[in-house]
């Protein structure tokens, strides 16, 4: 357990007997936390803890947590020494939460979230109501993933590519088409000797018949546990039942998680008077928190009044301030926006997102900053998109040789600029330079008195792709099912699919005024998953917000 980790690392990097028992409290108590408090605990002691009506039946009860005094374990985790030490540090403060998804320990912060789970059935999002239930066709699919090319003809095997993991498979499968699905199943069943039949596994024939049936009692806020499960062939039994590697699991594979997020920062950027009064903002995190499953940094650059945005979110939600010497040029003299180029004052702050990043000591464990928009939506888990991207365009975390710097975009809808400015990739510690090239293009644009920032951008991906700019790359990556920018031609069909691609941009400025505004609100809420107290709230406004030219999108 605990005491063997312990002991690897005190052996591996040399540390004294202080440190070892430091080391050891610290951990005994956190690893119970882990287990028994905040959003991420585990699911079946948050299912011992559910109202009746949201149990699942096929959980067996936590074998520990409801036999410790939770907020005893709490405060003695507050105590001790590496604690204290910690606490020092607001760079890795996160660490003595529960989670990084968690609020700060107060001393009874966990028996007051079991409450919360006893009385609202909160989900793992931190949202009540329970959990909702995946489809039959779904689960099928999972449980034939599962069992590989076991039983199936050689001819079939070509199903199960070995090019990716298995959850990476699981993934992209429940996001193809309903029919496509159904499709694969069908041939995998047909083909693997002794197995269930289509038949077995209950699922309708009509289209999206099976869609949210009830059918199974599993459901998609379990769906990260079970994807691991998938990949490291440990069953949620192996991982609770108290061997000895129970506790060098459970501590590793949290540990792994919390540092991901650690090192991955979402910017956003919102200016005007408009777009402060709109929700555009609330909607974005809100997709972030809830569909997007991210519980990391969001940072928000706002010339709202501070008042506008206080007190709305969690702590790992931080808003900022532009400085007015950012609107300077490079001589020092402040910078003259015309009617023409207004939209270029606000945008120009996104070449200067290292340095506000740079300003806050809870930021300094970020390594990559994904800048979005505004009025983007999450439509999927954000750490799957940030996996995916980043495995498949080699981002990097460290400073690369010979000084290159990188930058990353998506590719627009429209041929007239070869990058879409409002989702961009920062490397931390190399992408200065390209941000530096950006924001001259857009002060020659401000002196000249017209240009958008993506004319900038094409300035300079001209220039790298003919060898003039050697020391900048802008990468240029396939929007693929990692983002979609629906318009009035496409929306209907976008509407009418079963999954949602990581990011959806519907073009506050450009297309959100030509789509039907009920059609819009709907997709919108279903998206959100808002439930009807939400959708009567009008917390999060109506689907069109006429900003003005001079509103960060």
């Amino acid at each position: 357990g605990v005491t063997g980790l312990v002991k690897e690392y005190v052996s591996g990097y040399g540390l004294s007997k202080k440190d070892r028992s430091n080391l050891n409290e610290y951990f005994s108590n956190w690893e119970i936390l882990r287990q028994c408090c905040g959003q991420q605990m585990s699911v079946r002691w948050r299912n011992d803890l559910m109202p009746e009506k949201f149990k699942i039946s096929k959980f067996t009860s936590h074998p520990t947590c409801a036999s410790y005094d939770i907020d005893g374990i709490e405060q003695a985790f507050m105590k001790t020494e590496l604690y204290s030490l910690i606490e020092k540090y607001p760079s890795v403060q996160p660490l003595n939460k529960a989670s990084l998804n968690d609020g700060n320990l107060n001393g009874t912060y966990c028996s007051s979230y079991n409450y919360l789970i006893r009385t609202q059935g909160l989900s793992i999002w931190g949202q009540p109501g329970g959990r909702p239930v995946r489809s039959k066709l779904d689960s099928a699919i999972k449980d034939q993933i599962g069992k590989g090319v076991e039983g199936l003809k050689q001819e079939a095997h070509s199903l199960f590519p070995t090019d990716k993991k298995l959850s990476v498979r699981l993934r992209n499968m429940w996001k193809r088409p309903e029919q496509e699905k159904k499709a694969w199943l069908k041939a995998v069943l047909a083909a693997r000797e002794g197995g269930k039949s289509y038949s077995e596994y209950g699922i309708k024939m009509g289209s999206s018949a099976d869609a949210g049936d009830g059918s199974e009692d599993i459901n998609d806020e379990i769906q990260e546990e079970e994807i691991n499960t998938i990949d490291t062939t440990v069953s949620a039994d192996e991982q609770e039942s108290g061997d000895d590697r129970k506790g060098i699991i459970s501590v590793e594979a949290a540990s792994k998680n919390d540092a991901e997020t650690a090192t991955h920062a979402i910017f956003l950027i919102s200016f005007g008077r408009e777009a402060a009064e709109s929700t555009l903002v609330e909607r974005c995190i809100l997709s972030l928190r809830r569909k997007g499953a991210w519980g990391g940094y969001i940072v928000l650059l706002t010339d709202a009044p501070p008042e506008r945005y206080q007190n709305e979110w969690d702590d790992n939600v931080i808003v900022m301030h532009p400085l007015e010497e950012n609107l300077n040029a490079a001589n020092g003299k402040t910078l003259k926006f015309t009617r023409d180029n207004t939209s270029l004052k606000p945008k120009r702050f996104k070449t200067f997102i290292i340095d506000y990043m740079d300003s806050d000591k809870r930021l300094d464990s970020v390594e990559l900053i994904y800048y979005l928009d505004i009025d983007i939506m999450a439509g999927d888990a954000m750490g799957d998109l940030f996996s995916e991207i980043e495995s498949k365009y080699e981002v990097s975390r460290e400073e690369r040789r010979g000084g290159l710097s990188k930058l990353y975009f998506f590719t627009p809808l429209s041929k007239e600029w070869p990058l879409q400015g409002g989702t961009f990739i920062v490397e931390r510690r190399s992408s200065r330079h390209c941000l530096e090239l950006w924001r001259r293009e857009i002060d020659d644009m401000t002196e000249s008195g017209r240009g958008r920032d993506q004319d900038g951008l094409r300035t300079i991906y001209e220039r790298t792709q003919s060898g003039v700019e050697s020391q900048c790359e802008l990468v240029k990556m396939k929007n693929e099912n990692f983002i979609s920018f629906p318009t009035p031609r496409t929306f209907e069909k976008v509407t009418h699919q079963i999954t949602y691609p990581g990011l959806i941009h519907i073009s506050n400025s450009v297309f959100a005024k030509w789509i039907d505004e009920e059609a819009q609100n709907k997709y919108i809420h279903e998206v959100l998953e808002l439930s009807d107290e939400e959708k009567q709230s009008g917390k999060y406004g109506k689907a069109v917000v006429r900003a003005k030219k001079s509103d960060m999108r």
